[in-house]
C-alpha cells in the first residue's frame, strides 16, 4: 500500500471512505453557503462595506488556490491521514476565529485559515473516489460525492438561517467545526499514514509558486476591483489583468519545464479533459453569478424575512438532489453526456425565463421557488455530467488524476470570482438605468406616481417633516423597484445565453450524428 492508495483497507474501511467522500463534499458547499447567506448580517456586525467584504472573498480564493496547488506535494510528505487531520485543524481554527471576530482583520484572518484548511476538501473527496477498488464501488463513491454536494447546498442556507434565528450568525461558523471534526475522525480510521518515497516526490519550484500567487492575486484583485471601479477606473483594472496574464503564463511555462512539478500540465493536455475543464469553468461562472443575484432578488427585490430567504434557497438547492436521483437511474441506460447537458441548459433557460417575468406582486413560493428548484437541477446535471466524463482517460495514473482535480478546483476559484464580478457589473448597469427611468417617471407623474405622492402626503401631513418622510419613502420604493427590474433584466439575458448554449449543443449533436453515420462499418 502506498500513500496514494487509501483503498487498500478492510471492507469496513471502504464504508468509512464513502462517509469521508460524502463529508468532504458536504463541508465544502456547506461553508460556502453559510458565508454567502450571512453576508449582510456579517457586514453589519463587524462594520465592513460590501467592497471590503468582497476583498475578503478575494483573499479566500487566493489562499484556496495556494492550498489546492500544494495539496499533492504535501500529501506525498505527510501522508493522507496526517494531511487531512492538519487541514481540518486549520479549518476549525479559522471557523472559530471568524465566529469570534468583531472587525475586518480578524474575520479576514479566519477566512484565510478556512481556505488553507478547507479548500482542498472537494479535491480530496473526488480523489478518494478514484481509489475505490472496482468500477461499481467507484460509481457508488460518485453517488456519495454528488449527494454530499447537494446536501451541503441545502444545508448552507438552513444552517445560516437557524444560527441567525437563534441569536447570531456566529453560531453557524461554530457549527462548521462539527463536520471538520468528523472528517478528521474518519480520516484517522480509513486513510493511510505512509508517505511517498523521497525519489518519487514532486518538487516545488519557488519561482513558479511566486508566479502563481502573484498572478492569482492580480487577476482576482482585478475582478474584485472591476465590480466597484470598472466604470471609473477601467485602465488600472485592465493593467492588473494584463499583469496577471503574464504571471500566470510564466507559471505555466515553468511547470512545463520542471522535471517533477506539483502539477503535471503536459499530461493533462487531452481533448476530453480540456473540454471538461471548460464546462466546469463555465458552470462555476454561472454558479457564482446566480449565487450573487438570487439573494439580491429575495432579500432586496422582494423584501422577504430571513426565514423565508433560507427556506427558498434550501428548496432551490434540493432541486440538485432530485436531479441526481434521476440521473442515477438513467445513467445505466443513457451514458452519453449530450442528453444531460441539454437537460441542464434547458432547465437553466426555464429557470431564468420564469425569473425574468416576475412581477413585483408575485408570491415567492409560487413563482420563485420553482425557478430555484430548476436552477438547482441545472447545477447538478451539468456538474455531475462533467465530473463523470472529464476524468475517464486520466484515472490510470493516480498522480495525474489528482493533478487534474487540483487544476479544475483552482480554476473553480477564478470561475466563481468571475461570475460574481459579471453579475455585479450587470446589476450596477441595469439598476442605474432602471433607476433613472423610474425617477423620470416620478418627475413626470407617469404610472400614477403623482396620485401615490398625494396619498402619502395625506397620510403623514403636508408639513416639512411630512414632505421629507414622503420623499424618503418614495426614494426607497424607487430603489427597490430599480433593483427588482435589474434582476429580471439579468435573468432575461441569462435565459438568452442558456438558449444559445442549448442550440450549440443541438448543432454539435447533429454534426456528431452525421459524422458517425459516415464512418465505415
Amino acid at each position: 500500500m502506498t500513500s496514494s492508495d487509501p483503498s487498500s483497507r478492510q471492507p469496513w474501511q471502504h464504508k468509512v471512505l464513502l462517509g469521508l467522500v460524502f463529508w468532504f463534499s458536504t463541508a465544502d458547499f456547506l461553508q460556502s453557503g453559510v458565508v454567502a447567506f450571512n453576508a449582510a448580517p456579517i457586514m453589519g456586525d463587524i462594520a465592513v462595506s460590501p467592497e471590503e467584504y468582497s476583498s475578503i472573498a478575494t483573499f479566500y480564493a487566493i489562499f484556496g488556490i495556494l492550498a489546492i496547488y500544494k495539496q499533492r506535494w504535501l500529501v506525498e510528505r505527510l501522508g493522507w491521514r496526517r494531511f487531512a487531520q492538519i487541514s481540518m485543524a486549520i479549518f476549525i481554527a479559522g471557523t472559530l476565529v471568524c465566529a469570534g471576530s468583531h472587525e475586518l482583520n480578524s474575520f479576514a484572518t479566519g477566512r484565510m485559515l478556512m481556505a488553507l484548511g478547507g479548500a482542498t476538501a472537494f479535491t480530496m473527496g473526488r480523489v478518494i473516489v478514484s481509489h475505490l477498488p472496482t468500477p461499481p464501488a467507484r460509481f457508488n463513491g460518485i453517488k456519495f460525492f454528488a449527494t454530499g454536494l447537494a446536501t451541503g447546498s441545502i444545508g448552507g442556507p438552513v444552517l445560516a438561517g437557524l444560527a441567525y434565528g437563534y441569536g447570531s450568525w456566529r453560531w453557524a461558523f461554530v457549527a462548521l467545526a462539527g463536520p471538520a471534526l468528523l472528517i478528521a475522525l474518519l480520516s484517522s480510521l480509513a486513510l493511510p499514514s505512509t508517505v511517498t518515497e523521497r525519489d518519487l516526490r514532486s518538487q516545488s519550484h519557488p519561482k513558479a509558486l511566486v508566479s502563481l500567487m502573484l498572478g492569482s492575486f492580480l487577476l482576482l484583485h482585478a475582478l474584485q476591483r472591476s465590480a466597484f471601479d470598472w466604470f471609473s477606473d477601467a485602465p488600472l483594472v485592465i493593467v492588473s489583468a494584463i499583469g496577471a496574464a503574464g504571471a500566470l503564463m510564466s507559471f505555466i511555462f515553468m511547470e512545463h519545464g520542471h522535471a517533477r512539478p506539483p502539477l503535471r500540465l503536459p499530461a493533462l493536455m487531452q481533448r476530453r479533459y480540456l473540454f471538461g475543464l471548460s464546462a466546469f469553468t463555465l458552470t462555476y461562472v454561472l454558479l457564482g453569478a446566480n449565487n450573487y443575484v438570487l439573494p439580491v432578488l429575495i432579500r432586496q427585490g422582494m423584501g422577504l424575512p430571513l426565514a423565508s430567504q433560507a427556506g427558498l434557497l434550501a428548496t432551490g438547492a434540493a432541486g440538485s438532489l432530485g436531479a441526481w436521483w434521476l440521473m442515477v437511474r438513467l445513467l445505466k441506460r443513457i451514458s452519453g453526456p449530450l442528453p444531460y447537458y441539454a437537460a441542464g441548459f434547458a432547465v437553466l433557460a426555464a429557470a431564468a425565463g420564469l425569473l425574468s417575468h416576475l412581477s413585483e406582486s408575485a408570491n415567492a413560493w409560487d413563482s420563485v421557488a420553482p425557478a430555484l428548484v430548476l436552477n438547482g437541477m441545472f447545477v447538478m446535471l451539468v456538474l455531475a455530467t462533467t465530473a463523470i466524463q472529464t476524468f475517464q482517460k486520466l484515472q490510470h495514473d493516480e498522480t495525474v488524476f489528482s493533478h487534474a482535480n487540483q487544476l479544475k478546483n483552482m480554476l473553480a476559484q477564478f470561475g466563481t470570482a468571475t461570475g460574481v464580478t459579471i453579475a455585479t457589473l450587470v446589476m450596477q448597469w441595469r439598476s442605474t438605468d432602471r433607476y433613472v427611468q423610474l425617477v423620470e417617471a416620478v418627475n413626470s407623474g407617469q404610472g400614477g406616481t403623482q396620485d401615490m405622492i398625494e396619498r402619502l402626503t395625506n397620510l403623514v401631513g403636508a408639513t416639512p417633516t411630512g414632505q421629507a418622510q414622503v420623499m424618503a419613502l418614495l426614494s426607497q420604493i424607487v430603489t427597490t423597484q430599480a433593483t427588482f427590474s435589474a434582476v429580471t433584466d439579468y435573468f432575461f439575458g441569462l435565459s438568452a445565453l442558456a438558449v444559445a448554449l442549448l442550440t450549440t449543443l443541438f448543432v454539435a449533436g447533429l454534426v456528431r450524428s452525421a459524422r458517425d453515420r459516415g464512418r465505415p462499418v
